[in-house]
């Protein structure tokens, strides 16, 4: 019996390696999904070229599918040990790129001020942290933490997409588009 639907698995450093792709390859996988927000267009190309050569040892063709970047918008350093913003807690949010804390976080996205609004749930981290903005001054935003979590780095920030006003795709995501073309990915 054929099968009417595909299945599409992520390819990272956990499932990047020959065996683990075979062993993929062999339990179903039809498409491989590459995430470029995370890794350098040189990375994803490496991987690319894995895939294929994995796919056809196995006499079985996958899909590669690419998935571009896009615009990012990311909070001022938490630095590497990470700072714990606990749920329930009160938190700031502004423009800036300087460092972040458990009490004011930077955010290194111009129209901040502009583009969100009271009411309005910001996910910071990959899954990490969400805050629902509670008041709105000139120059900050007052919010409640939904949802804590350790935050670490330069998180990135999800800004309700209908209002962001970065330009999309970016430059870079048309190099990274000319670069999979160029190598015969399947979709983006």
């Amino acid at each position: 019996m054929n099968r009417r639907t595909k299945i599409v698995a992520t390819i990272g450093p956990a499932s990047e390696d020959e065996a683990t792709l075979r062993a993929m390859i062999r339990a179903g996988m039809d498409v491989a999904r590459l995430g470029l927000a995370h890794n350098t267009i040189d990375e994803g190309l490496e991987r690319f070229h894995r895939i294929r050569k994995v796919s056809e040892d196995e006499g079985r063709r996958v899909g590669i599918l690419v998935d571009l970047p896009g615009p990012k918008v990311r909070a001022g350093n938490f630095g590497e040990t990470g700072v714990d913003v606990p749920s329930g807690s009160s938190i700031e949010l502004r423009v800036g790129e300087a460092g972040s804390s458990a009490d004011v976080i930077e955010v290194d996205y111009e129209f901040l001020m502009r583009d969100i609004q009271v009411g309005d749930r910001v996910t910071i981290g990959d899954g990490g942290a969400v805050l629902e903005v509670t008041d709105k001054k000139a120059d900050k935003m007052l919010a409640n933490v939904v949802a804590g979590s350790t935050l670490r780095g330069r998180p990135g920030v999800h800004i309700p997409s209908d209002r962001l006003q970065i330009p999309t795709p970016t430059p870079e995501d048309f190099v990274a588009l000319d670069a999979f073309v160029d190598a015969g990915v399947d979709m983006v």
